[in-house]
C-alpha cells in the first residue's frame, strides 16, 4: 500500500481535492477551538457531483481514520513527535500531524 500525503496547513478552515481510482474527492477541514484544546474535523464530498459522503468525522493520530467505511480510502494521521498525540492546538495539522491518504485498492 502506497500512501500520499496531504499538504495541509493550519488555517482553521480549508478545503482541498484529491483523486483515488478514478473519482475526485474534496475534502474540507475546519478546526473547533474547544476550550479543552480543540478538535479537528473533516467533511468529504464528491468532487463531481457534490455528494456529501462523509460529515463532522474527527480527526485521530495513530488509527486508521475512516478505515471502517465502504469509502474506497482511509486516512491515516501521523504525529511526527512520535507520540501519538492528536492535533490539539490550530498549529498542529499541517506540523506535527501529517495527513496520509491510504488507498484500498492497493490493500492485498
Amino acid at each position: 500500500m502506497t500512501p500520499y500525503q496531504l499538504f495541509i496547513g493550519s488555517e482553521p478552515s480549508q478545503t482541498m481535492k484529491f483523486t483515488v481510482g478514478d473519482t475526485k474527492y474534496q475534502l474540507d477541514l475546519r478546526y473547533n477551538p474547544v476550550a479543552t484544546g480543540g478538535q479537528w474535523f473533516i467533511d468529504i464530498y464528491n468532487a463531481n457531483t457534490s455528494e456529501e459522503l462523509i460529515r463532522g468525522y474527527a480527526l485521530v493520530a495513530g488509527v486508521p481514520v475512516l478505515k471502517r467505511t465502504r469509502l474506497p480510502f482511509w486516512f491515516y494521521l501521523y504525529d511526527s513527535s512520535s507520540l501519538n498525540l492528536n492535533p490539539y492546538g490550530g498549529n498542529d495539522l499541517g506540523g506535527r500531524c501529517l495527513l496520509y491518504v491510504m488507498d484500498r485498492s492497493d490493500e492485498q
